[in-house]
Formats: structure tokens, C-alpha cells, sequence
């Protein structure tokens, strides 16, 4: 029946049973941690209950272009004010962790709704210098957990065993997660960490497809008091959802064959935008050194 609905009906579970098989987690040896530069999100999927009922899930997870790394997840029961204390914190704990350059972006899943809207935007406003985006997701919960599911199944998936997360419980819950026959039905209350990482996966899958990274650099001389200004690299497309409500300048390094318009953006304190039109550099030839000035070639 696996086979069957895995190759002809495209889906890696038994119509009868569940959608993870406990022996996917083990397909790939659990190692310490995942490597150190990759794309990295921590994905919300958050509950409104204080006890009991549904869970709020943190799913943290990274791509390095060939595997996908469970990394950690921070689950309880809270109320809407302990938990977006929680998720402050958990930012904190992860910059803390990885430093400003590979800390995770912020994924929140965001309800229906201008109060949906307003209480991501509410938890963004807490959230200074990170790189903080909502998703609204479209389709059943049990549609989009269909390809974390397969890639389980295919054994691209490594669990990092960090000792400070209950990886028995995660795995436990994946196991007895099943997809509802019809929309009314329910699949039980075991599915917060199904639905964060799901949502984990398809959006670092998304970025992967479409070529996009983003990391952070801090300004390079010592600001004289607090952080100072915080300097975000994104990819153009990244823009669109890149949610900074401070005063910002955008500045948009362009191929000199591309136009000078400044690109697209979802920048709601924007002040001004500067394009700016350079000979093609690879970031990664000059990151460790951008304080520097890079040599610059004029023709003639």
C-alpha cells in the first residue's frame, strides 16, 4: 500500500495509515550540529491556547543545498503574551548561537485577517535588526506536509542531536500524524511540530528554487551607543517580503546591463533608494574583507 501511494498516487503515506514512518528519522546518522553557513529559518506555527489543545512549535531548520537539517524546536503551551516572549527570547538564544551573519530569518505564520496582520506586525516590532517575514500558506495542512514527508522518505533529512530539544517527542508526533479523509475531519491534537516544520521546509525549498539567500552585517565601525545601524544583504526577489519597519535606505546593487528603477519592495519605512550600477563581484571573495574598499578598474 506505502508503494503503491507513493509512486502512482504521489503520496508517501498509506491511505489507511500514517505519513511518517518512524525509521525516517534514522535513514541518516544524527550529528551535533548542522554546518555553520547555510540557509536558516526558525519557523513559527503558533497557538493561541495557554493549556492544552494546540501547541506553539519553532521549528529551526537549514538547507545546505543538498541536505536539510532539523536543527531545533522550542514547543510549549503559552498564552499570546508569554509566547511572543518566548519567540523574543528564542531570536536572541539563536543570534546568540550562530552570530548576526547566520542567525535564522524569522517565519511566522500569520492568521486570516487584519488581526492576523496586526499581531505578526505587533511581534515584528519587538523583533529590531531581525530579518522578520510572515507566510500565509495556501492549501490543507496535510497537503503542504506531503513533500517534508517525501524528502524524509528519500533520506535528505539529518536530525541534529543538540541534547537541548526532545527529538523522541518530535519524531513521536510526526509518526502519529494522519492526514484527515475529508476537511471535517480531525487528525487529533498532535501537529504543531508537523505544521512548523513543513512550513520550515517548503519555505527554505522555495528559496532554493529561486536562488535567494540573506544574511546580515553589522555596521563596521563601533557605534557609540547600542547596536548602531544594521546593514541587511538580500536578493532582489527577497524584497518583496522583507519586513523592516525601522527608517531604512535602500540600496540596490544592479549588473550594469539592468535597469536603474529601484526593484519591488514591501520596505514600509523606507525613507529613499539608491541604485547603484557595479561590474559583477562574487560576495564571497570579498565578505571577510568588506570594510575595506574593493579595487576598482576604470577603463580608459
Amino acid at each position: 500500500a506505502l508503494f503503491f501511494a507513493t509512486q502512482f498516487r504521489q503520496k508517501p503515506f498509506s491511505p489507511t495509515g500514517g505519513m511518517f514512518w518512524e525509521r525516517w528519522f534514522h535513514k541518516r546518522p544524527w550529528v551535533p550540529a548542522a554546518p555553520y553557513r547555510t540557509n536558516r529559518i526558525r519557523y513559527w506555527d503558533r497557538a493561541q491556547t495557554h493549556e492544552g489543545g494546540a501547541a506553539s512549535a519553532g521549528t529551526l531548520m537549514s538547507d545546505d543545498g543538498t541536505d536539510f537539517y532539523v536543527e531545533h524546536v522550542e514547543r510549549g503551551h503559552w498564552g499570546p503574551d508569554e509566547r511572543n516572549d518566548i519567540m523574543v527570547m528564542t531570536a536572541h538564544k539563536d543570534r546568540a548561537r550562530y552570530g548576526p551573519n547566520n542567525e535564522p530569518i524569522l517565519v511566522i505564520e500569520a492568521e486570516g485577517g487584519s488581526t492576523g496582520e496586526e499581531s505578526y506586525r505587533a511581534l515584528a516590532r519587538r523583533l529590531p535588526g531581525f530579518v522578520v517575514m510572515s507566510d500565509r500558506p495556501t492549501g490543507s495542512k496535510d497537503v503542504r506536509a506531503e513533500p517534508w514527508a517525501c524528502q524524509l522518505a528519500a533520506g535528505t533529512v539529518v536530525v541534529c542531536d543538540g541534547k537541548d530539544w526532545d527529538i523522541p517527542a518530535y519524531v513521536k508526533e510526526h509518526v502519529a500524524f494522519k492526514p484527515a479523509p475529508s476537511i471535517a475531519a480531525k487528525r487529533g491534537k498532535l501537529k504543531d511540530q508537523v505544521d512548523s516544520s513543513s512550513g520550515a521546509f517548503n519555505w527554505l525549498l522555495k528559496m532554493r528554487r529561486e536562488g535567494k539567500t540573506a544574511f546580515q552585517v553589522r555596521s563596521a565601525r563601533p557605534p557609540r551607543k547600542g547596536e548602531g545601524p544594521m546593514v541587511f544583504v538580500h536578493s532582489i526577489p527577497g524584497l518583496l517580503t522583507l519586513h523592516v519597519p525601522e527608517p531604512c535606505l535602500l540600496v540596490c546593487c544592479l549588473d550594469p546591463p539592468q535597469s536603474n528603477e529601484v526593484p519591488p519592495h514591501a520596505l514600509s519605512g523606507i525613507i529613499d533608494a539608491l541604485p547603484l550600477a557595479f561590474a559583477d563581484l562574487d560576495p564571497e571573495e570579498h565578505q571577510v574583507t568588506w570594510p575595506v574598499a574593493v579595487p576598482w578598474a576604470v577603463d580608459g
